[in-house]
């Protein structure tokens, strides 16, 4: 490599100037990551059917940062939408800084929301923990509230090639589906409310999703799923909380989904779950099994089937 009148130039002479220029971001990351996580609350909130403008999402970074500068003032970054079909729904989102989330901050986002009546749903970007007490002064709204993490919003999940294509079924669609197949709600493979597709379209308990897949073998799989909301059970044992979330959820819903013909009691459920800690496998060796939790789930399982999840 050379130099000729100050520009760095190959053996063949060809300029290196610029080859690399083009993948260095010279401004701050503080700006690019409000950048990419407002694009992507544009998307989201242009998926759920509100009305947004083809311009603010296709605005480049450059013209981001022309706009809002290097550090850009949270307040200046929020999106108020009405809803296409139905104008009186409307959503509100709002960002953070990059502190913790107190009462005060919420108290303060309170305060600045005017017409609160004619709200219908509030997005929190936050970059931060938020405290149990904002969490309970959040639940005093009148209005739907949803909190995201700016690191969620700074990739567009939806859009991965790998990712299939999701379409929310209106309640007529979903009621004609249901005829349709002679099927009840709750025969319908589930979606928990807390997956990141259903937050990214705002899922609601009873929502009826449509999931167009492509494959190789299949060209084209449909596959209709119900948004549920599953609470955690607060056990306790020994003086000790144990929060029960997944695992129990992902054990219900294989013994409803994978056998459906077949009538599981509490017994064999108990039983089944029990063999897989057996302490010793088929050719007799033991097994390093932690037995102190195959009682727990034990226990777990008895709590379940007693109570049942609602």
């Amino acid at each position: 490599m050379t130099k000729e009148d100050g520009v760095d130039t190959d053996v063949d002479g060809e300029s290196l100037g610029n080859c690399l220029s083009g993948f260095v971001d010279d401004g701050s990351i503080e700006s690019h990551r409000y950048y990419l996580a407002r694009r992507t609350a544009l998307e989201m909130l242009r998926d759920r059917g509100f009305a947004v403008p083809n311009a603010e999402i296709e605005f480049s970074l450059q013209e981001f940062r022309n706009k809002h500068g290097q550090k850009p003032d949270i307040d200046d970054l929020r999106i108020t939408s009405l809803h296409r079909d139905d104008p009186s729904i409307k959503v509100l989102v709002i960002f953070c800084g990059p502190q913790i989330v107190k009462v005060n901050v919420i108290r303060a986002i309170a305060t600045q929301i005017v017409n609160r009546d004619t709200l219908s749903r509030l997005i929190l970007v936050v970059q931060n923990k938020i405290t149990n007490q904002a969490l309970k002064a959040v639940g005093l709204f009148s209005f739907k509230v949803e909190i995201f993490q700016i690191t969620d919003l700074l990739v567009n999940i939806t859009k991965h090639e790998c990712k299939p294509k999701h379409q929310v079924l209106p309640e007529q669609e979903k009621q004609s589906l249901l005829k349709k197949y002679c099927l009840d709600e709750a025969q319908l493979p589930r979606m928990l409310q807390k997956d990141a597709i259903a937050r990214y379209y705002g899922l609601e308990k009873g929502q009826v999703v449509k999931i167009i897949c492509h494959g190789f073998i299949f060209q084209k799989t449909v596959i209709f799923k119900l948004c549920v909301v599953v609470k955690a059970m607060l056990l306790k044992s020994n003086g000790n909380y144990a929060f029960v979330f997944l695992y129990l959820v992902a054990c219900r819903e294989y013994c409803r989904n994978m056998m459906d013909y077949l009538v599981l009691s509490g017994e064999m459920v108990l039983r089944n779950l029990l063999s897989v800690f057996e302490p010793f496998d088929q050719r007799g060796n033991r097994r390093l099994v932690p037995m102190r939790g195959v009682y727990l789930l034990a226990i777990v399982f008895t709590e379940l089937l007693r109570r049942g999840i609602q």
